[in-house]
C-alpha cells in the first residue's frame, strides 16, 4: 500500500470544571484509494484521572481490526505553555500478548492577527507486542485557527507489520472544536 487515505478524529473533555476526571476517545480509520487493502481501525477510549497538574492516570480499552478489544491503562503527561504544547501517552494493551503503544504530540501556537492563530503538529503513534512492531503513523498538521476551527495542510506517514509496509497520504485538514 503506497498511498492511502485516513480519517481521524478526537475528544478530549474533563468532565467538570473542578473534576480530576476526564475522558478522550481518539479514531483513526484508513484504508489504500483503490479500496484493495481492508479498512485499518483504531479506536481508544480513556478514562483518566489527574494525579498531578501534568501528569494523569488512565484506563480504558482500545480496539483494532487486526486485534480485535483490548482493555488497557496509562499514563498521561502534558506541558502546556503559551504557545507550545508537548504530550507523551504510554498505554498497555492488556491481552493474552500485551501491546505497549506511546502516543506523543508536539505543538507550537502563534498568534497572526488578533483572530487568527498559525499552528504546527506533529504527532506519532506506535504499537509493539512481543512479535515486534505492528504499526506507527507520524501526522504532520500546519495551518491556521480562527475562532473553534482549524484549517491547513496535512501528511500522514504509516507504517504497517513487522516489514513496515509504508503507506502515506497528503492533504488538507479541517478540525473543530466542540468544547
Amino acid at each position: 500500500m503506497e498511498a492511502s487515505w485516513a480519517f481521524s478524529g478526537s475528544f478530549n473533555a474533563a468532565l467538570g470544571k473542578t473534576s480530576k476526571f476526564s475522558f478522550s476517545n481518539i479514531s483513526r480509520f484508513g484504508s489504500d484509494y483503490l479500496g484493495e487493502d481492508d479498512i485499518h481501525t483504531l479506536i481508544m477510549t480513556n478514562l483518566g484521572y489527574a494525579v498531578a497538574p501534568q501528569l494523569k492516570s488512565t484506563i480504558g480499552g482500545i480496539y483494532t481490526n487486526e486485534g480485535g478489544p483490548k482493555p488497557s491503562v496509562g499514563l498521561q503527561y502534558t506541558v502546556v505553555r503559551k504557545q507550545f504544547l508537548a504530550m507523551l501517552f504510554p498505554n498497555l494493551n492488556m491481552c493474552k500478548q500485551p501491546d505497549l503503544m506511546t502516543i506523543s504530540m508536539i505543538q507550537y501556537l502563534r498568534k497572526v492577527t488578533e483572530k487568527m492563530r498559525f499552528v504546527g503538529r506533529i504527532q506519532s503513534l506506535c504499537i509493539l507486542n512481543g512479535k515486534g512492531h505492528l504499526f506507527s503513523t507520524l501526522r504532520f498538521r500546519t495551518g491556521f485557527i480562527r475562532g473553534k476551527y482549524q484549517l491547513g495542510v496535512a501528511s500522514d506517514l504509516n507504517f504497517y507489520g513487522a516489514d513496515f509496509a509504508f503507506a502515506k497520504s497528503f492533504g488538507l485538514f479541517l478540525q473543530y472544536q466542540l468544547l
